[in-house]
């Protein structure tokens, strides 16, 4: 993919290869209409927030990535945890605790 800019267009493209999925399919599962959807595929128009979120969902992509942004493709379980307000694991101190004997 040398020399391939990273546009809306050309993550969607990939993400729909990707996971062997289908304009119509895609249509379907967001609710993106097929006209719209085959304007974003083609580069004329890119989707507004709530249609990258959509695609994003359907296709299980990072959603910054699917914008364009250099973050990984993959959608990680630390940055659903931070959506919804929680602490990832990953970012959580740990301190040893001994085990207890006779309580």
């Amino acid at each position: 993919m040398e020399g391939l800019v990273d546009t809306f267009c050309n993550r969607l493209n990939t993400a729909m290869r990707i996971r062997n999925i289908k304009a119509t399919e895609l249509s379907e599962k967001t609710g993106i209409a097929k006209s719209s959807l085959s304007e974003y595929i083609n580069g004329k128009y890119e989707a507004k927030q709530d249609g990258v979120y959509l695609l994003a969902k359907v296709l299980n992509v990072n959603e910054a990535w699917l914008m364009g942004l250099d973050v990984p493709m993959e959608k990680t379980t630390d940055d659903l945890l931070k959506k919804i307000g929680a602490v990832p694991l990953s970012d959580i101190e740990t301190t040893p605790i001994p085990i207890l004997r006779n309580c």
